[in-house]
């Protein structure tokens, strides 16, 4: 940077990144760490607010997100947890209002949302997808309706 602050340190390799990086902003201030593996990301990545505090955690295999991801609010408060493999949603994912309560749940397989649920602030389900094998059910009361033909 014109600064004079770094904009990354790390490590190559034959060529290709390896090992810890850590990437800054302008006025010097960690705002990604990560690793590589033969170029590609592998383990943990943490990404910062200005502050420090965290602001995402995403884990990779072979440049992959894979396995669980999470954000958070400036505050700290979880904001959605997530699971990925092969860089496609699959599992169950959370998502979270700044108070900390749940607003989402969802369930998906290969980016594909089969269900999900969604609550209003005081903790109360008030919606419902669900696809089954191509048709779709929606509830917006919380009480279950027939899949669509």
């Amino acid at each position: 940077f014109e600064s004079g602050h770094i904009k990354a340190k790390g490590q190559y390799q034959h060529g290709v990144k390896e090992g810890p990086w850590q990437w800054y902003d302008s006025t010097g201030v960690i705002v990604v760490s990560g690793s590589f593996s033969n170029g590609k990301k592998n383990g943990l990545y943490i990404e910062y607010y200005n502050d420090g505090s965290i602001k995402k955690i995403i884990n990779y295999v072979d440049d992959y997100r894979s396995g669980k991801a999470s954000t958070f609010q400036e505050n700290g408060i979880l904001s959605s947890f997530l699971s990925y493999r092969h860089d496609l949603l699959n599992d169950t994912s959370y998502f979270f209002y700044p108070t900390g309560l749940l607003s989402m749940l969802s369930i998906a397989r290969n980016d594909t949302i089969l269900k999900y649920v969604q609550y209003d602030a005081k903790g109360h389900k008030y919606h419902e997808f669900v696809r089954l094998f191509g048709a779709t059910s929606i509830s917006s009361t919380g009480a279950s309706l027939p899949a669509q033909p």
